[in-house]
């Protein structure tokens, strides 16, 4: 007997759309020359202006977004609506990835935007474990913030930012946030589970609830991308009970942030906080800034036993000398130059070592 119920999960809507790629949109002014990625409901393109260029004489491209065109009064229509909607309301803002086009051909429309070099979820892992992390990650997520707060000084709540969603040029300067797909202007909504579980608040996750607050959720996610951004890890699947890592730092954040991530003392209150189970308590977004701002230490490697890792991992073999068969013993009170430097170069990997492997 054939069972009526699947175990396999629907297909993602993003695999009804053909492979454009080639392909001539908008009577032919616009070529779709690279599959640049997809979401859940559409396909990102790089696309060539066929018939204009820059000023210098340079083509000029653009990120062009494929959906399906749902029939009106369907989900898939209602979605697109208010992705355009919100967008339109923010575009051309600092901080916001610039809406030029939106068209509709067959059953396909087309969104025609700012094309940028990248988004924070490969810069991430590109700056993973480099020397100046921290201090990089500090400039791009206030940068983040201040797109963040000029989004919801127009009202769009955004409810679904992650790095994924943020883009940026290649060296994580200009900062714009795209995507506005469950974007709202609604200070309390009752659309539950709304965005990426990894990186909701648990209020969103909670269908128990009669409302939550989109300008809670956001600043919530703000904290997850802040972790990830120094730490080059995420907290959790979702912060949900059945969530074994969310339960470990419920049970005792403090042990979670400083034994588990290695986060600072300060970093380690701050989070605390930012993941405060009460969303009244959470910091605004211009408390976060000023936290962030004038904060000097966010990662503190645990401490390890130079000495005993550097005999286990030498970095440079002692050479063989032909008059001695062992070296002489080493003074605890006086050491060369180069084995000065050595240990200096050995201490900066195995801080980077630790921290890399208590992020695995």
């Amino acid at each position: 007997m054939t069972s009526t119920h699947s175990s396999h999960p629907a297909p993602l809507p993003y695999t009804r759309l053909p492979d454009l790629t080639g392909s001539t949109v908008e009577n032919g002014k616009l070529k779709l020359v690279e599959l640049l990625g997809h979401g859940s409901f559409a396909k990102v393109y790089k696309a060539l202006d066929t018939q204009s260029t820059a000023s210098s004489g340079a083509p000029i491209h653009y990120a062009v977004k494929c959906l399906l065109n749902g029939e009106p009064g369907s989900q898939e229509h209602h979605n697109l609506q208010n992705e355009l909607k919100n967008h339109t309301q923010v575009s051309g803002l600092p901080g916001v990835v610039a809406l030029h086009r939106a068209f509709v051909e067959g059953e396909h429309v087309f969104v025609g935007m700012e094309l940028c070099d990248t988004d924070l979820n490969r810069f991430v892992i590109e700056h993973k474990d480099c020397d100046e992390q921290c201090d990089v990650a500090k400039r791009v997520f206030l940068d983040v913030l201040d797109a963040v707060e000029t989004c919801h000084a127009e009202g769009v709540f955004h409810r679904d930012l992650k790095p994924g969603n943020i883009l940026c040029d290649a060296d994580g300067k200009n900062i714009r946030i795209a995507d506005f797909g469950v974007a709202t202007r609604s200070e309390e909504s009752k659309q539950f589970g709304v965005g990426t579980a990894v990186f909701a608040s648990p209020e969103n996750m909670d269908n128990t609830r009669d409302t939550y607050s989109p300008r809670g959720t956001d600043c919530w996610s703000l904290g997850v991308i802040l972790i990830a951004l120094m730490t080059s890890s995420l907290l959790w699947k979702a912060p949900v009970e059945s969530d074994d890592t969310y339960c470990a730092y419920r049970a005792d954040p403090t042990h979670f942030f400083r034994g588990t991530l290695d986060l600072s003392p300060s970093f380690s209150s701050l989070a605390n906080r930012i993941f405060d189970p009460n969303p009244a308590r959470r910091p605004s977004i211009p408390e976060l800034r000023t936290e962030v701002e004038t904060m000097d230490t966010f990662v503190v490697p645990p401490p390890v036993d130079i000495v005993a890792l550097a005999l286990q991992n030498p970095l440079h073999k002692p050479k063989k000398s032909k008059r001695r068969a062992t070296p002489p013993p080493v003074s605890s009170n006086a050491t060369t130059p180069r084995r000065s430097l050595s240990i200096a170069s050995l201490t900066k990997k195995l801080r980077r070592l630790v921290r890399r492997r208590s992020m695995s």
